[in-house]
């Protein structure tokens, strides 16, 4: 089988490196300048859990290789570029398994692209880049995948994805709907990256401050309850208690990003639901200020409090 990952950055080296132990041919599309550099130094990874590996991928030709199988891995931001860059590999039997963060990119990839689709999520991983490209894992276990789809003619692909991403040692689980893997994610994640984003501060220094830590439970509330009008009910105390669980120096993605005046997801992150929220009636009062900070923030490049 012909497997290609869309995206090298901690979760796709993660990805990379670990289906390189399997029989598949394996292939790593990014950004010029990254495939460049992948094609001539490999994907690294160095984990405590997993150890530490390399792996060189082969190139990949137009004429010959049509992928069976892709994972996307990028963030949301990058997707169209990325996907009009690599669709000559697409066949109308080709299956991507997204593992992209926040909402809007189903309809993209299935309406736009025309896509075979598996909606997934991955979490309990703290992974990222370092100067010399190699990915970083810090986590000591595996990361939890989870993934669904609503296609009746995919069920025994995924089934195989699953069996796969479990034999390579990342934990993989089935769930019948798709909002509800997007939304179990995305509940905690909108939480977490946009509190540490407006203030700048880790996770831990948030949940412990008395005003953040308000601030933290009322975006849980209102989340949930854009969720449970989408029919997905989110339990508010299983996402308190995820939160409390998370490494106290963690920070999140966009927060780096955005801290760094780089492009970040935060349109799919805390946009989509809060749009979508308020399309259906709700009234979403701290989650409307979040965003309008953050969007000054940004606007102001004033990164640092």
């Amino acid at each position: 089988m012909k497997i290609g990952v869309i995206g090298i950055g901690g979760v796709g080296s993660l990805i990379t490196t670990r289906l390189s132990t399997t029989n598949n041919q394996i292939f790593c599309l990014g950004s010029r300048d990254s495939n460049k550099y992948i094609f001539e130094k490999g994907v690294s990874i160095k984990s405590n859990y997993y150890g530490n590996s390399k792996y060189i991928p082969k190139q990949i030709t137009q004429e010959e290789d049509k992928l069976d199988l892709i994972f996307i891995t990028l963030k949301g931001y990058r997707l169209l570029s990325a996907l009009e860059n690599c669709r000559y590999l697409f066949t109308k039997k080709t299956i991507a398994v997204s593992l992209l963060n926040g909402l809007g990119h189903r309809e993209l990839l299935r309406q736009k692209l025309g896509l075979k689709l598996i909606v997934g999520t991955i979490g309990s991983l703290e992974i990222s880049l370092d100067n010399k490209r190699i990915a970083i894992h810090k986590t000591n276990h595996a990361p939890k995948i989870e993934i669904a789809t609503e296609e009746n003619d995919l069920k025994e692909d995924l089934e195989f994805v699953n069996d796969l991403l479990n034999k390579i040692a990342l934990k993989s689980r089935i769930f019948e709907k798709e909002d509800l893997v997007i939304w179990r994610k995305l509940t905690r994640l909108a939480v977490i990256s946009t509190v540490t984003s407006m203030f700048n501060k880790n996770i831990g220094f948030v949940r412990t401050n008395a005003k953040y830590r308000e601030l933290l439970l009322e975006l849980i509330y209102e989340l949930c309850s854009i969720s449970k009008k989408i029919g997905t009910v989110i339990d508010e105390k299983k996402i308190i208690n995820a939160i409390d669980l998370l490494p106290y120096n963690l920070q999140t993605s966009m927060q780096k990003d955005i801290n760094s005046g780089k492009p970040s997801e935060i349109d799919y992150i805390l946009k989509a639901p809060l749009t979508y929220g308020l399309k259906e009636g709700l009234n979403l009062p701290r989650m409307s200020y979040c965003y309008e900070f953050l969007k000054e923030k940004i606007k102001k490049g004033n990164f640092h409090e």
